[in-house]
């Protein structure tokens, strides 16, 4: 599967949808960014999300969207990242891991589930 393998190549953690909502709910201090596009952002979010948009491969990583990423992701190496990009099988939010830990950064996770899982669990979204 290739969420295990991803996991398995890189530093960063997985959060769960329920865990992460908890995260929200006691008001910690982390950055989530969105990876989708702006028109997927535009329509929902999860709470307090911030949109860095980036490809399903590392690969197709331009100098403007890695530039626009390393500048959401800020100066505190250690802050908590929360990257989530659409489903599971959606490989946005684990380039965006791959980036923040090129980067530095050292307290990053991956919800996993992506917006839809946010949806699914009939969690509030922004817009």
């Amino acid at each position: 599967m290739k969420l295990v393998t991803a996991v398995e190549n890189s530093s960063y953690q997985l959060v769960s949808t329920e865990e992460l909502k908890g995260w929200i709910d006691n008001k910690e201090d982390m950055l989530i960014i969105d990876t989708m596009p702006a028109d997927s952002y535009n329509k929902n979010r999860i709470p307090g999300a911030v949109n860095a948009e980036l490809p399903v491969k590392m690969e197709d990583v331009t100098p403007e969207q890695r530039e626009a990423f390393v500048k959401a992701l800020g100066e505190d190496k250690g802050k908590k990242i929360v990257l989530y990009c659409g489903f599971v099988g959606c490989e946005r939010s684990h380039v965006g891991g791959l980036i923040a830990e090129e980067e530095g950064f050292t307290n990053i996770y991956r919800q996993p589930g992506g917006i839809i899982a946010w949806i699914d669990a009939g969690y509030t979204t922004e817009k």
